[in-house]
């Protein structure tokens, strides 16, 4: 495991929590409606 590696491993996490943060908040404006 090189620094690279953990950089990565976190960016990616990063990304995906956003992704799923993103996708919950479209959910719930669609429920509003």
């Amino acid at each position: 495991m090189t620094g690279v590696d953990l950089f990565q491993i976190i960016f990616l996490s990063i990304v995906v929590i956003i992704g799923i943060g993103g996708m919950i908040m479209v959910v719930r404006s669609e429920k509003r409606k």
